[in-house]
């Protein structure tokens, strides 16, 4: 498999599907991503390099296009290439990696990544990455020396955990400040408030989730990660459509947001030659190459528990209860009952900043946000009347809504209705207006 041309979210998944691992494990990646890239695309290209590894046996092979190890910048263009989180994936779960001619790379030239790691634990965010992006990249890899960054986790009882919600909140200002350092204190305290709240939930459910397969075994040693990334992007009129892709949903938010909160440009930028609105938003991607949200919730259930060693054993209608399950407020899988609020918070919490989200897990994708989707599922959900409690409803066209009294909480809307590839690990793209 290679990238489509063109590169969007949409396209990716149409790739992606009609590829079998298993018969051709072998993925040729460019050493860094089409830019400008499109919303979305990040998050579900490193859970195809996962599922592409899991579904060949570990047999898949990486093929580097632009790098060749005969030629005397090899070791720097490495070094550059390893610094991107496709690339990085591509590496830690393929069988073999080899150059644009064939020719074998030595698995043991990751040590390059160090340069990163460093950068990482000194919270030195804008070096965590070589390239001309406004980015930090947060990468924890299975089994690894340094699996436990330092930003992210602290040693409790001798355990490595998600760090409390202060401090996350302070590393996530300190990445805000790095990002945008023109922004004042208040636009970053404004900002890092929401941000930190979601960073912590769904990292803490990936570290959860994301280090055993369905059964409880832990995965192997450099065979399953943790993704965190931040991208903070200015769109335009002009480039909307680049970013969203073919996607109308996706599409339809970037062009609202910018009409209701969109500063004019003046004139300066638009090949219209005329003013035109911009707008910058944060994109925030969660990704982990865990057994995703249906097998890992059936698989900690307290009664009925299910191991599912393959998506193809159980149904869609019974991975996609198991899905919205996860979503029910006070829900958890960990049987902790400090925690729970989890995904339902995420979700409300990006109503109410008017952000956007697309989830992919298994044989699932969906979306929550766009004010055209929100306003048809507020009407569709007049019928269900007023009720007590958090409640669960699900639509005609498949859209999962929860309730809470009378009032709409939040909703997950099918991203489209093609059948899409089974994919391991769960990834949240999250954009959100700044």
């Amino acid at each position: 498999m290679e990238l489509p041309d063109p590169f969007n979210i949409d396209s990716l998944e149409t790739a992606y599907a009609r590829w079998n691992p298993s018969e051709e494990p072998i993925l040729r990646l460019p050493l860094t991503l089409p830019s400008p890239m499109p919303f979305c695309v990040e998050a579900s290209l490193l859970q195809f390099i996962a599922s592409a590894s899991r579904r060949s046996s570990d047999r898949l092979t990486v093929r580097l296009e632009g790098l060749f190890r005969d030629d005397e910048q090899f070791l720097p263009t490495l070094t550059s290439a390893i610094g991107n989180t496709h690339v990085l994936c591509g590496w830690i779960m393929a069988g073999s990696v080899i150059d644009s001619l064939g020719e074998a790379i030595p698995k043991s030239e990751s040590h390059m990544f160090t340069r990163y790691l460093d950068a990482m634990d000194s919270y030195d965010f804008m070096q965590t990455h070589a390239t001309q992006q406004m980015r930090v990249n947060l990468v924890c890899v299975q089994g690894a020396k340094r699996e436990f960054i330092q930003p992210l986790y602290h040693e409790v009882n001798g355990r490595s955990v998600i760090r409390q919600l202060p401090d996350v909140r302070l590393f996530v200002q300190d990445i805000l400040s790095q990002l945008a350092p023109d922004w004042t204190g208040k636009k970053i305290r404004e900002v890092s408030e929401p941000l930190a709240q979601l960073v912590k939930e769904l990292m803490e459910n990936a570290d959860w989730w994301a280090r055993t397969d369905a059964a409880g075994n832990l995965y192997k040693r450099g065979k399953s990660f943790r993704v965190l990334s931040f991208r903070i992007v200015d769109i335009d009129e002009d480039t909307a459509s680049v970013f969203g892709g073919t996607n109308h949903h996706l599409h339809s938010y970037l062009q609202t947001t910018l009409l209701e909160q969109g500063e004019p440009d003046g004139g300066i930028s638009s090949s219209r030659q005329r003013s035109i609105k911009r707008h910058s938003f944060l994109e925030l991607t969660v990704v982990d190459s865990g057994p995703g949200l249906a097998r890992r919730w059936l698989s900690t259930l307290e009664r009925d528990q299910r191991i599912v060693g393959d998506l193809s054993e159980i149904s869609l209608k019974e991975e996609t209860a198991a899905v919205s399950e996860c979503f029910a407020k006070w829900a958890t899988s960990s049987h902790n009952s400090a925690r729970g609020i989890g995904l339902f918070s995420v979700a409300r919490m990006l109503r109410e900043k008017n952000g956007f989200m697309r989830l992919r897990t298994g044989r699932l994708a969906y979306l929550f946000g766009t004010r055209s989707a929100t306003k048809d599922v507020q009407q569709k959900a007049k019928k269900f009347g007023k009720l007590g409690k958090a409640t669960q409803h699900t639509l005609s066209d498949g859209t999962q809504v929860f309730m809470e009294g009378h009032e709409v909480v939040f909703f997950l809307r099918p991203w489209n209705k093609e059948e899409l590839g089974p994919v391991e690990g769960t990834s949240y793209s999250i954009l959100l207006p700044v």
